[in-house]
């Protein structure tokens, strides 16, 4: 009788911190929800596309503050294309985000985010301003040290205008 009582309180313990778990996700999906970018992907021509990991995106002052927005809510698979639009951004399994290249800030190499430290300069972060106006950086892990260099490349010959100065890359 004293292992029945017993593993009914561990069962309920482990009942309220699910549900608990559960609320907490579905509150932070609803405060998101504002941050869904505005634009849509242009059927302009795509200058470059990389598959890559795609980790998380975060407030840009708040690194270890993960942001669940639709269709990068999650860590996956990606492929992320560049035109001259903007950045669109693919993870297996979820929508596709499209960043216009209005709202682009930098793109730099950063050490870590939340969940994730890939080593010195490993990670890729793009800097991006979503619909609501929060600054928002978003980390890709791009294995590859050449497509690395090719994004950034890309993205900053393409984005550079003389009016509007260039997204940069900074190293972390």
């Amino acid at each position: 009788m004293d292992k029945f009582f017993g593993a009914l309180i561990v069962i309920s313990l482990i009942a309220i911190a699910c549900t608990l778990m559960f609320v907490s996700w579905q509150r932070r999906r609803r405060r998101d929800l504002a941050i869904i970018t505005s634009g849509a992907a242009s059927a302009s021509l795509r200058l470059l596309e990389i598959r890559c990991f795609y980790v998380s995106t975060t407030p840009t002052e708040e690194p270890l503050e993960r942001l669940a927005i639709p269709g990068l809510a999650f860590r996956a698979r990606a492929t992320v294309s560049i035109s001259r639009a903007g950045i669109e951004v693919e993870p297996r399994g979820e929508f596709a985000t499209f960043i216009p290249s209005e709202q682009l800030v930098q793109v730099r190499a950063a050490d870590a985010t939340i969940d994730r430290s890939a080593g010195r300069g490993s990670l890729t972060a793009i800097d991006w301003i979503a619909a609501n106006g929060t600054n928002v950086t978003s980390f890709f892990r791009i294995p590859s040290r050449l497509e690395r260099t090719l994004f950034v490349d890309t993205v900053n010959a393409t984005f550079t205008s003389p009016e509007q100065p260039a997204p940069k890359e900074h190293t972390s």
